[in-house]
């Protein structure tokens, strides 16, 4: 099971999740996530994975590759397969990337 928690803030949509992302879940993720960008003209996304358990590398690149309107940021990740832009320490470092 996956919980989804959506808040909107400073122009940013933070996304936490807290569960199993999984192939079964992770398609309904994702549409739900453009679903909100396209309603709300959104253009950045912090996922926050601290949460998340049996994550697996290419369900975040899915993710990243399929929210293509918006600059997606990943929170409470660890991986050598993105740049440092991507990943943040704290949700809240968004902001020294992005100009709103």
């Amino acid at each position: 099971m996956l919980r989804v928690n959506y808040e909107y803030k400073g122009g940013v949509l933070f996304v936490r999740l807290n569960g199993i992302l999984e192939s079964r879940n992770i398609y309904l993720l994702s549409n739900s996530i453009k679903q909100i960008i396209r309603i709300g003209g959104i253009k950045y996304i912090v996922i926050n994975l601290e949460e998340v358990r049996c994550l697996n590398d290419s369900y975040i690149r899915f993710l990243i590759d399929d929210i293509k309107d918006s600059e997606v940021y990943l929170c409470g990740y660890n991986s050598f397969n993105y740049n440092s832009k991507v990943l943040l320490n704290k949700e809240v470092n968004v902001f020294n990337y992005i100009n709103i």
